[in-house]
């Protein structure tokens, strides 16, 4: 099986770091030498989407 390697050093480590773009957290996989990203994926806080949800159905109650 092939090695990942980061584009930018070749570095065959990585990390993740969550970080807010837009005020969104998102989490980034990126090089743990260099810090090149390679990868971004949604961070889903499931309390604040639960609450989301709720404050809208709250809403569509009369």
């Amino acid at each position: 099986m092939a090695t990942s390697t980061c584009v930018k050093c070749n570095n065959t480590s990585f990390e993740h770091k969550i970080t807010n773009v837009g005020g969104k957290p998102f989490v980034f996989i990126q090089c743990s030498k260099c810090g090149g990203v390679i990868g971004v994926l949604n961070n889903y806080d499931l309390q604040s989407n639960i609450q989301e949800v709720k404050s809208k159905l709250d809403n569509l109650t009369p």
